[in-house]
């Protein structure tokens, strides 16, 4: 059971930094390039 736990956990931690990381990216696009990517969608 912690086993599943602990993937749980992990997936959940890896999809945050993804989205995180997504979010910066448009952030910077829109900041540095005056692009506005917010709308767009992305593969993992």
């Amino acid at each position: 059971m912690t086993n599943d736990r602990k993937r749980k956990l992990e997936k959940l931690l890896k999809d945050n930094k993804a989205k995180q990381a997504k979010k910066q990216l448009a952030d910077d696009f829109k900041k540095y390039h005056d692009i506005d990517i917010t709308d767009k969608e992305y593969i993992n």
